[in-house]
């Protein structure tokens, strides 16, 4: 289920009253989000798609369907869209992010050749200097957030040949991207995996390990926090990671998953400390 906009921002606003301690990391990413709307409606993207028959037997066969070399995108506008998240980041982490800052007015970064490099995922971020840059989780993140448009956009473009042809694997049919969250609703005999990359999300079997397959029984184990019912974390018992997971039986309404990845944070704690490893993607920063 795809939230717009005003969706995310409300679900965010009724987060603030209910966990205080989010309040800070919400008003940073609803900036994020924000400015990631205006660069979607400003991105010039081309995507000349792909025969529909291989798209199909790519999907039977595990393959994501994206065809990156398919896709023709303004980097300009990514660009600037990556510079507007510095920008908030020098105001929510100012030494860190000033740090990086300078690094780049310097000529020192190469940023539309960066991101070309990261979309065809020839890029390696341990390569660069951790003195010269200061945080070099800061600028992965930033990178990530500013292709984010793209993979979104083309999600849309393509998530209807996932209705049309059932996807089996944990790991995301467009993108091909590991979900670190899903979410279920009492009754139901699965669960709805979601990719934080391009925010796409599809069925899956509720018992089965989304990241190595194992399934049964008692093969995943929860854990709850307490007055926390609407979440709980999911382990398993084979590959020792996690996923988290959101009762929506519990909320009592559809909520945009992207946002409950922000606002679940605690859990990712909680189950690294029991010494679980995360099986998703980690596109956050705090």
């Amino acid at each position: 289920m795809s939230f717009d906009l005003n969706a995310k921002l409300s679900r965010m606003a009724q987060i603030k009253k209910e966990k205080p301690a989010y309040r800070s990391l919400l008003d940073f990413y609803e900036k994020i989000y924000i400015e990631k709307d205006w660069c979607s409606k400003s991105l010039e993207l081309h995507f000349s798609g792909s025969d529909e028959n291989y798209i199909h037997l790519k999907i039977k066969r595990g393959f994501p369907i994206l065809d990156k070399n398919a896709v023709q995108f303004n980097v300009e506008a990514l660009e600037g869209f990556f510079h507007k998240l510095l920008f908030l980041s020098q105001k929510k982490s100012p030494d860190t992010a000033t740090k990086l800052a300078k690094y780049i007015q310097q000529g020192n970064l190469d940023l539309r050749k960066t991101i070309i490099e990261l979309w065809n995922g020839r890029l390696d971020i341990s390569n660069y200097e951790k003195e010269e840059i200061g945080d070099l989780s800061l600028l992965s993140f930033l990178l990530i957030e500013c292709i984010k448009p793209v993979y979104e956009y083309l999600s849309q473009k393509l998530k209807r040949f996932i209705k049309e042809e059932p996807w089996k694997w944990g790991y995301c049919p467009i993108c091909g991207e590991n979900p670190p969250i899903a979410e279920i609703s009492t009754g139901k005999r699965g669960k709805i995996l979601f990719c934080i990359q391009c925010g796409t999300d599809w069925h899956f079997p509720l018992l089965r390990c989304p990241f190595c397959g194992y399934e049964e029984e008692e093969g995943i184990k929860c854990f709850y926090v307490e007055n926390e019912k609407q979440y709980r974390i999911e382990v398993c018992k084979s590959c020792k990671k996690y996923i988290k997971v959101i009762d929506v039986q519990v909320i009592g309404f559809k909520v945009p998953l992207d946002v409950e990845n922000i606002v679940t944070l605690h859990l990712d704690i909680l189950a690294q400390k029991k010494g679980y490893r995360r099986g998703g993607a980690f596109h956050l920063i705090i």
